[in-house]
Order: structure tokens, then sequence, then C-alpha cells
């Protein structure tokens, strides 16, 4: 029985001792880990880190192939964007007035008024314009009438004389009479038809698609002729006028596109175009008007007056280079020795390589890049801290594409 203990008591100092020996294996293995990372927790970018002539650290993850959101790199020609203020004005703006005179007795339109072509503006009384249109259609069948009796009378002295009955004298009366008949008849045709225009005229109607922008006169009012009597805008078309200095004409050809905003439909942009310009100086702005054709107007039309700002983009340089592209911020990362740097996609499989690039500006979440990229290269917008030099990644869509600088189309 007392070696059966001793035996026991062995056992369980073995047993000890080697537990000991595992726990002070452990903590050295540890302590030799912490100290070889500098006291650190190890960090998934740690493998992305450039450094040395082979420029990664190689972590224990080197040969995967990792997703990445992949975009291509669109190099374009760098535009400058500028921006005029201007007032909007009708295509036309005309003073309409009746061709004859007399007392107004409708006056159907207010001003503001939008009117379709063809609508009645105003009317003056035309009691005295239909009995004039009246008497004149009497006269004319009175005269019609004395044209055939003449007529008759002709043909029957020209038998006469050709039977010696009556003399040449005669048939040149005759004659005489129906030219005279035939004139009168021709007169009063065309006395009726002044008439009747001026019976059309007592009615004064749009001449297109419009708003009544002011009224001169008031119901009841005596109208004289040509006198105006309202300010009509044609709204078939719609401007907005603008001072451009003598600078920007030699820059015409370069335009790219024009877009008005108008001060009443904040953040909305419509298309335009140059309608015309001016060929002289205005004297009181020093600059040449012109007249930009706005498209893709929708609701009512805009009131003449109000406000408005052209965004002209011109062709060529506007950041001091040739081209510039704005990529992504997250595509943008910092080597370990300084420096900008993306990671360019390329080969079959595809690997990623650091290019350095140059960092001209931030706008909002994109990088504008001077330098470093070309037209058709792919670059890794996000995740590029998990990448080292020469992994193979697997190109996933990004619904982004690098773009020149100042194209925000």
């Amino acid at each position: 029985m007392r070696l059966d203990g001793n035996r026991k008591t062995r056992r369980r100092r073995i047993v000890a001792v080697l537990g000991v020996a595992i726990v002070l294996a452990v903590g050295g293995t540890a302590a030799t880990f912490f100290v070889t990372n500098g006291g650190s927790t190890p960090r998934p970018d740690d493998h992305a880190v450039l450094g040395g002539e082979d420029g990664a650290v190689l972590g224990p993850h080197a040969d995967i192939v990792r997703p990445a959101r992949v975009i291509d790199v669109a190099v374009r020609p760098s535009t400058e964007l500028r921006a005029f203020p201007g007032t909007v004005h009708p295509a036309r703006s005309s003073k309409l007035a009746f061709r004859v005179g007399g007392p107004l007795i409708d006056l159907p339109v207010r001003e503001g008024e939008e009117v379709a072509a063809g609508t009645l503006l105003a009317r003056i009384d035309p009691r005295d314009f239909d009995l004039a249109v009246a008497e004149l259609e009497a006269r004319l069948d009175a005269a019609k009438a004395a044209r055939r009796l003449a007529g008759l009378n002709h043909r029957r002295r020209a038998e006469l004389v050709e039977r010696g009955a009556v003399s040449v004298a005669d048939l040149d009366r005759a004659t005489a009479e129906r030219d005279r008949t035939s004139a009168e008849v021709a007169s009063l045709v065309e006395q009726l038809a002044t008439a009747r225009a001026a019976l059309e005229d007592t009615r004064l109607l749009a001449p297109s698609d419009g708003r009544i922008a002011r009224l001169h006169i008031d119901l009841h009012d005596y109208v004289m002729a040509r006198a105006p009597v309202l300010t009509f805008h044609d709204t078939s078309g719609v401007d907005l006028i603008v001072n451009l200095p003598e600078t920007i004409i030699p820059r015409l050809p370069d335009v790219l596109g024009i877009e008005v905003e108008l001060s009443d439909r904040p953040g909305r942009r419509h298309a335009a175009e140059i309608r015309e310009i001016a060929s002289e100086l205005a004297a009181d702005t020093g600059a040449y008007r012109t007249a930009l054709r706005i498209a893709g107007l929708d609701g009512a039309a805009p009131l003449a007056g109000l406000s408005g700002t052209a965004h002209v983009r011109f062709a060529g340089p506007a950041f001091g280079s040739e081209s510039e592209i704005l990529v992504p911020s997250s595509a943008v990362f910092a080597g370990t020795e300084g420096g900008d740097f993306v990671w360019v996609v390329a080969g079959e499989p595809p690997t990623v390589s650091a290019r350095p690039v140059a960092v001209s500006g931030i706008a909002d979440d994109s990088t504008r890049l001077a330098g470093g990229l070309e037209g058709n290269e792919r670059i890794v917008a996000y995740g590029v801290h998990f990448l080292r030099e020469g992994q193979r990644v697997r190109p996933m869509a990004w619904p982004r594409t690098a773009m020149a600088a100042g194209d925000d189309r």
C-alpha cells in the first residue's frame, strides 16, 4: 500500500513539471512574437506597405487572389466652365394695334395671361364697317347689272353696223359704255375687299402662342388706328440675354455646351444655344449683347425680366495642364516613404502594381490627379490597403469611371 502511494505522488510531480514546461514554451513564443512586431497587434494593411527595393512587405496571405473594385481611366481634355448672369426675354415682343379706329367694345384678356394663336384679344364696334360692306355689295350688284346691259347693247350695235343700219359712232359709244361698266365693277370689287378687310380688322387676334405683357387701353376707350393697344410676348421661344466680354468672343468656337439656370427654377439646368450676337459693343456695358435660346422648358414660360445664369463650357486647359483626372479618394494611398500611389491593374491574370501619381486637389469624395495615369488604364477604387505589389486580383464592377476634371456630366 505504501508503494502505491509513492507511485501516485511521483506521477503528480511529473504531470506538474510537464504543465509548467508547456506554459513556459507558450509564453516564450508569445513574447518573441510581441517583440518582433514592435509590441503591436498585426493589422490587415501591414501586408500592403510599400518599402525597400521590392516595393512591399509580404504577409502570410501573399498568394490570396483578392476581389477588387476596378474602374477605367478615361483621360479627356480639360474644360473650363464660366458663368454669365443674364435676364429672360421672350423670342419676340410686339406692340399690337388695330388698323382701323373706333370705340373698344370687348377686351377679354388680362395682363400676364397666356393665350394661344388666333385668340381674340380685343374688338372695336363693327357697325360702321358692316354698313360700308353692305353698301358696297349693293353698288357692286348694280354695277354688274349695268355691265351686262352694256354688253348686250354693244353686240346689237355691232350687228346693226354690219347691216349699215347705224353709224360706226353709235358702236363706239356702246363700246365705251361696256368698258366703263366693266371698270366700275372692278373698282367696286376692290372697294368691297377693302371694306371687308376693315371689318375683319375690328377684331385683334393673337399672332402666335404668347402672353399679354401689358394693356395700353381700357374697355370703351376710343381707339385710334395704328395706336398701340397691348404689348404681346411671343413665348414660342425664350432667350436669356447675357453680356459677353470681348475676351470671350474669340473663344466661342471652343464652346462645348451651354446650360441655363433660371431664378424661378432653382437647381434645374436647361440646354441652350447661341441665337444671335450683337456686332458692336454696348455703350453702357462695354460687352456684346448675346441671346441664348433656351430649350426643354416645361410648364408656363418664364416671365420676362427674370434673372438667370448661363454656364458656358469651353474646351482647352483649365487647370494648368493638358488633362486632369478625377478618381475616387479611396483609390489613392500613401507610400511608406512618402508620395501618393494608386494600384494599376494589368496583365492576365490581372495583377496590381503601385503607380506614383501627382495629386492636384480634392473635390468632395474625389481626388484630382495631374499626372501618373494614362487613358485606357484600370485602377483599384476601393480596398487598396489590403493589396500588395504583384498580387493577383479578381476585378469587380464599380459604378464610376475616372474622368477629366471639370467634366461633371
